[in-house]
């Protein structure tokens, strides 16, 4: 149990660092490598307006990493109920309309790989596997970051204002 909890901090610090290599499905396809992913939107992807408000869509992004901070305790103490339970929560929040803060092919493909995320968190739960949980939970947060900073972009021109 203490190696495993090493080993899942030493990972949480190398997503930290930004050491980690991660492949991140391109369209639905996990096989597809990351590449550069805070690339500039294209000139296709276009904003929206945003019927939420910030203060909502901060709370909902408090809410997905409260369920990805459950799964990181579930994952440590071997908790498959707890990841079971987070997973399905955030598969419901991966299909939330709240967090569709930018319309175009990249901002889809980050929010497909949330969903797809949850889904393998899931299925990592039931199989009782901790090591698959531990992978699934660092590609999740890599592409947490990454989309973050994409969004965030330069002087957030992709953003939804």
């Amino acid at each position: 149990m203490k190696h495993r909890i090493v080993c899942v901090s030493a990972a949480v610090v190398a997503v930290a660092f930004g050491t980690a290599v991660v492949l991140r499905p391109v369209d639905g396809d996990a096989t597809q490598p990351a590449g550069k992913l805070s690339r500039k939107p294209s000139k296709t992807e276009k904003k929206r307006e945003d019927p939420v408000g910030d203060k909502a869509l901060k709370a909902f992004m408090r809410q997905k990493l409260a369920a990805m901070q459950q799964v990181l305790q579930g994952i440590v103490t071997e908790d498959y109920d707890r990841i079971q339970k987070n997973a399905a929560r955030m598969q419901k929040m991966g299909t939330a309309a709240q967090w569709n803060v930018v319309q175009g092919p990249i901002y889809g493909d980050y929010r497909a790989s949330f969903r797809r995320s949850a889904e393998l968190l899931s299925k990592a739960a039931k199989n009782k596997s901790a090591d698959a949980a531990m992978l699934v939970y660092m590609q999740a947060t890599l592409n947490c970051i990454e989309c973050h900073r994409y969004v965030r972009g330069p002087k957030q021109k992709n953003r939804v204002q």
